[in-house]
């Protein structure tokens, strides 16, 4: 009718899907803001249809989110080129503005719950070998007086460096996976082992990113944490010029730490999730930071916040009973080993929140670009009726010969005449 015709299609132009689109973009306008973009008679409106911009959604409604209402207006472009590609994409980008954060995160942690299995095993095969190799650095750091444990430090520490960009690759990819897995498929099965020969195949690109995710978000995340607990230490010693100082050198380190936490948050999903190269990866994380960069912000902020407080409480149990007793057990290798262990258990409980986190940034930055999920359904971590051993191998092959013999004979019988 009139009131939802295309520009192309008032003009008498040829059409295509994107007057559809023009007609869905009506459509949302109308309902999100109680009427249509255009009135009159149907000479008027095919006038304004061509030639007449709608009054801005955005304007006229401004409860909605200025992102979905930007979607809906650009659905309603004069020039089919610049609206949405296809309606998958429309839908796509207005859910992902239009649906808060907030929303999105419960849902996800709903999903998460009802499929606790999986998620325990996802974050089992992720983080079980960083937090084993930092409890391994915390042990033999306690007998750094030895030679065997100077010797032993460096390599561990250069593992748990590499662990921690691999805990995070697997953890916030694997659960971006599998968060799409259960939106969009809920009823196929996720094969987490398959995820573990992507890595092998991507080991080259792995390294490389991991690389430029140590070099701008784990170093100076340490550099924040080394001098919060100068800080902290220069407290207990009764030093407050040195703690400001320290202070105010954290404080520095915590903003340069947020800033590339932000933009690199999202680089250990695209090293797994998507087929790039290590550069394409560094780039294509940058970008879709971009496009959730407020969330990211507080996200980035509470990560380090908490992750602080870890490290405050370790160094409080570490150096608290010293300072009562006149430091005398403030190298005790227990009390230290035990300190660094209460860090690992409470990082053990943040780091899988943060990664559903992530995850969810991811997926809603890809919606917010009008990128919808089945790519990455699409990825081998998907169960398939394939088989995985040389006994399935045969029974598969002895079935199929089964079935072709079978239909050979029906074929047979169905060819000769029946009998009267």
């Amino acid at each position: 009718t009139p009131h939802y015709m295309s520009p192309e299609q008032c003009n008498g132009n040829a059409v295509d899907a994107r007057a559809d689109i023009y007609s869905l973009g009506v459509i949302a306008y109308e309902m999100l803001a109680g009427e249509r973009p255009f009135h009159g008679s149907t000479s008027e409106l095919l006038r304004q249809h061509i030639s007449v911009e709608p009054r801005d959604l955005g304007v006229l409604r401004p409860e909605i989110p200025a992102a979905a209402a930007r979607v809906v207006m650009s659905a309603l472009a004069k020039d089919p080129d610049d609206r949405p590609a296809s309606a998958k994409v429309f839908a796509s980008s207005l859910r992902a503005n239009a649906e808060r954060t907030r929303t999105l995160l419960l849902r996800t942690l709903a999903l998460a719950v009802e499929n606790a299995g999986a998620f325990l095993k996802l974050f089992a095969i992720a983080y079980l070998p960083l937090y084993a190799a930092r409890i391994l650095y915390f042990a033999v750091s306690a007998f750094s007086a030895a030679p065997w444990a100077r010797a032993l430090l460096l390599p561990i520490g250069l593992v748990s460096l590499f662990a921690a960009f691999a805990s995070a690759a697997l953890g916030r990819g694997l659960s971006a996976v599998l968060i799409s897995q259960l939106t969009v498929a809920p009823m196929r099965k996720v094969r987490l082992r398959v995820a573990l020969g992507l890595v092998r195949r991507r080991l080259r690109v792995f390294v490389l990113a991991s690389i430029a995710f140590l070099a701008f978000t784990i170093l100076p995340v340490g550099l924040f944490l080394g001098l919060l607990l100068g800080a902290l230490r220069a407290v207990a010693d009764g030093t407050p010029a040195a703690a400001v100082g320290l202070f105010i050198a954290a404080a520095g380190a915590g903003a340069l730490a947020i800033h590339w936490m932000m933009r690199t948050a999202l680089l250990p999903v695209v090293v797994l999730v998507e087929n790039l190269g290590a550069l394409e990866s560094f780039r294509r994380g940058i970008e879709l930071s971009r496009r959730v960069a407020r969330t990211l912000a507080g996200v980035s902020v509470l990560l380090l916040l908490l992750f602080g407080i870890s490290n405050g409480v370790s160094a409080a149990l570490r150096y608290a009973p010293a300072y009562l007793s006149d430091r005398a057990i403030a190298h005790w290798p227990a009390l230290e080993f035990g300190s660094n262990l209460v860090a690992v258990l409470m990082d053990a409980a943040i780091a899988p929140l943060f990664a559903i986190v992530h995850a969810v940034l991811y997926i809603q930055a890809r919606q917010a670009g009008g990128e919808t999920l089945d790519e990455i359904v699409d990825q081998p971590f998907v169960e398939q009726d394939l088989p995985r051993t040389r006994w399935q191998l045969r029974m598969q092959s002895s079935e199929i010969r089964r079935q072709t013999e079978v239909v050979r004979l029906r074929s047979s019988d169905a060819s000769q005449p029946a009998d009267h």
